[in-house]
């Protein structure tokens, strides 16, 4: 192998992992979620975070847009208010638990968007549904992290599930 060949196939090489990295790195296609309340306000507090590009990325395919999420106010509160309407929790006895939308922000390569209610009564457990990003990719997992009674519960939804329980 001659030495133009020898270079052409190393600059070839790392474009090949860049491209692969950059492909990896943008497509997480998972959020995170906690579910706590707040010692302060004694509300059931929900907190979502995604990541800027997912959502960014399924804004954009979802409205045929070229919505800048990282700076675009409208276009978070967009986001926002569709992660609020796909999100749910069912109390002990299956009744919906109101969640009332507070807000968003950006912070770093995070969208995270919050919103909070009153905690029920009986807290031995509860359900949970989201859908949040499903129905743009299959693939989407959305964690769901309980902090509730002194226990951390978890639970990874996928696009095949509907309401899960949650016992504490």
């Amino acid at each position: 192998m001659n030495s133009k060949s020898k270079q052409t196939s190393f600059w070839l090489a790392i474009t090949l992992y860049v491209i692969a990295n950059s492909a990896y790195s943008h497509q997480q296609k998972e959020s995170y979620t906690t579910v706590t309340i707040n010692a302060r306000t004694e509300k059931l507090e929900v907190m979502q975070r995604f990541y800027l590009h997912d959502a960014e990325h399924a804004l954009n395919l979802v409205t045929g847009g070229k919505a800048n999420l990282a700076l675009d106010e409208q276009a978070q509160a967009k986001f926002a208010s569709y992660i609020s309407q796909s999100f749910g929790l069912l109390n002990a006895a299956g009744k919906p638990i109101s969640l009332e939308f507070i807000g968003f922000e950006t912070e770093g390569k995070y969208l995270w968007v919050y919103q909070e209610g009153n905690p029920p009564g009986d807290m031995s457990k509860m359900s949970v549904k989201m859908t949040s990003l499903q129905d743009v990719w299959s693939q989407q997992i959305n964690h769901i992290n309980f902090e509730l009674l002194d226990q951390v519960k978890s639970v990874r939804l996928s696009h095949l599930d509907n309401w899960v329980e949650v016992v504490f």
